[in-house]
């Protein structure tokens, strides 16, 4: 084999590796940007959605510490967030892969999408209060541990350290940030836990007192030759001022403690200012809008969007042929030999659609 020759062969094999090369590169890429297209879209659709959820928490006043209101609006809000991120992974994907939309939605799929997203959310250490927005008097979103506190003192250098270690590792318990300086918040505040103090020593006492004095004035006023109306004057502001009364003795009946939790420098300062004002200032002037922070629980939205996930093969029949389906829409959102995403969270679609069925079955024939 002269040099020409073998030169020649040289060639052709750097030319056939090549092209295996990019026939492989292009099948990867054809398998993987689907794929990532749909993660992307479904966990970005999630945490907006969510910030949507937070924002009507916010329109209405209600915090993550409102009791009822809180974990159920959370909770529906999440369940519709997975929904949201389920459709808008199946579009971003069948775009990407030139395919036209379904046409039409399913109220069952947008359940089973739900009842993953919950599941998943949970799973991944999500609470469903997390949505809302946090209470400036009250732990915030992102209370998770505290340290008991010594009364109003300032915090001791361990106690700053172990501080330091919670602000690291969950963020600030009202916005979740991890940067900036730390601050250990007094919850609830040294204003809130005087208040309380202060009223606690209030007792029964002082309400017979007030309606004493009233009763007294009120007689006083019927002797001297004035109207019913006049002497009824000092039981009504009586009658006010045990109502003031009566709701500040139940709460402070209320055994509290003070504790230790990590915040950040701004949120301190945004709590210092609406303390100090009292109820001078709007209620929502309490509540911190959070954004969208890195945490587990934000990627429970890509699970409901891989349920739809479908791989497509190289060949132009393939992209064209439906592989797998699921009950009711979105024909070919699964791979039948498994090739696509035939995994735990498929599985457990199929399981929660089956009651579904069995009850659209139920339906058909009383029809």
């Amino acid at each position: 084999m002269d040099l020409d020759e073998l030169a020649r062969l040289t060639v052709d094999t750097a030319n056939k590796v090549a092209r295996g090369a990019s026939t492989h590169a292009e099948r990867i890429s054809q398998y993987l940007s689907p794929f990532a297209t749909n993660l992307a879209a479904s966990t970005l659709a999630f945490n907006m959605s969510l910030l949507g959820v937070q924002g009507v928490g916010f329109a209405f006043g209600v915090a993550c510490t409102t009791p009822i209101a809180a974990p159920m609006l959370g909770f529906l809000g999440v369940g519709a967030a997975s929904a949201v991120a389920a459709q808008a992974a199946m579009r971003a994907e069948r775009a990407v892969q030139g395919r036209k939309p379904e046409g039409r939605i399913l109220w069952e799929n947008l359940f089973v999408d739900a009842a993953l997203g919950l599941t998943f959310y949970k799973v991944l250490g999500g609470r469903f209060r997390n949505v809302l927005p946090s209470h400036l008097a009250r732990p915030g979103a992102f209370a998770f541990q505290s340290i008991l506190a010594p009364g109003a003192r300032y915090c001791t250098p361990a106690q700053k350290n172990e501080l330091r270690r919670m602000f690291h590792r969950d963020g600030c318990h009202t916005c979740g940030t991890r940067r900036g300086k730390v601050i250990g918040d007094h919850q609830p505040p040294n204003k809130v836990a005087a208040e309380r103090s202060k009223a606690s020593q209030l007792s029964s006492t002082d309400i017979s007192a007030v309606l004493g004095n009233a009763a007294t004035q009120a007689a006083g006023s019927l002797v001297t030759g004035k109207g019913p109306s006049q002497a009824a004057q000092p039981l009504v502001k009586a009658f006010r001022k045990v109502m003031k009364i009566v709701p500040k003795e139940l709460e402070a009946s209320r055994s509290f403690t003070q504790r230790y939790y990590p915040q950040c420098d701004t949120c301190s300062s945004k709590q210092g200012v609406v303390m100090r004002l009292g109820d001078k200032v709007p209620r929502r002037k309490f509540l911190v809008f959070h954004p969208i922070r890195p945490r587990a629980w934000g990627l429970a939205g890509a699970f409901p969007g891989l349920e739809h996930h479908q791989a497509v093969e190289l060949s132009p029949a393939a992209q064209t042929k439906p592989r797998g389906r699921f009950r009711g829409g979105h024909a070919d959102a699964d791979a039948a030999d498994g090739e696509g995403l035939g995994s735990l969270w498929k599985l457990t679609a199929e399981a929660l659609r089956l009651p579904l069925a069995g009850f659209e079955d139920s339906r058909g024939g009383r029809s």
